[in-house]
């Protein structure tokens, strides 16, 4: 069964393009732990700095992509 959308973006090319939105996020939450890990300061949150930069890119990637109705 074929998904019906309002736009003329393929299904895998939405697919495709939120991969890349997580994948980013993956990434800046991989250099946020690392980072954080590092500094005695911030040791005890790492997790938090993770996930919040997860967060962010990912919100980033997803709305950039939105906006331009790829999505």
């Amino acid at each position: 069964m074929k998904a019906t959308t309002s736009s003329a973006v393929p299904e895998y090319v939405k697919v495709m393009l939120m991969g890349i939105a997580v994948l980013a996020g993956a990434v800046s939450a991989s250099v946020a732990w690392t980072k954080a890990r590092v500094n005695p300061a911030t040791a005890q949150n790492a997790a938090l700095w993770a996930a919040g930069a997860f967060t962010g890119t990912f919100y980033v990637f997803a709305k950039i992509f939105e906006d331009a109705g790829l999505v």
